[in-house]
């Protein structure tokens, strides 16, 4: 598995906006999500958008994930910002209060102004 099965990058003018794709059930998908957090979390422009539209299933273990890249983005002056969850993920960020953790939004446009009312730049 190649990280453009999962996860369609697209560089927009101040983040970069990570389409995710499919189910994130195994360990093969999480850990190419967890390596492409982790390398554009270094970057000058280290603002991400990670768009849900397409996501069809996303386990434990990659909300873990979730969770350490949002405090590594937050620790290297960067945002980890989460648009267009569907219903079933919804309940699951709420029930784990992870909602109350993460910048989750409802739809791309709002990320895209949470980002430029709190870019660290």
């Amino acid at each position: 598995m190649k990280i453009n099965d999962v996860i369609k990058i697209e560089e927009k003018e101040n983040y970069f906006l990570f389409n995710l794709t499919g189910k994130f059930v195994g360990e093969e998908e999480t850990e190419i999500l967890k390596n492409a957090l982790e390398e554009f979390s270094k970057t000058k422009n280290n603002n991400v958008v990670l768009n849900f539209d397409f996501v069809l299933y996303f386990s434990s273990l990659a909300l873990g994930v979730l969770i350490k890249q949002d405090e590594n983005f937050s620790n290297k002056g960067g945002n980890l910002v989460i648009c267009n969850v569907p219903p079933f993920l919804e309940n699951i960020f709420v029930l784990t209060k992870l909602s109350s953790v993460l910048n989750i939004f409802k739809t791309l446009p709002e990320a895209e102004q949470f980002l430029l009312r709190n870019s660290h730049k």
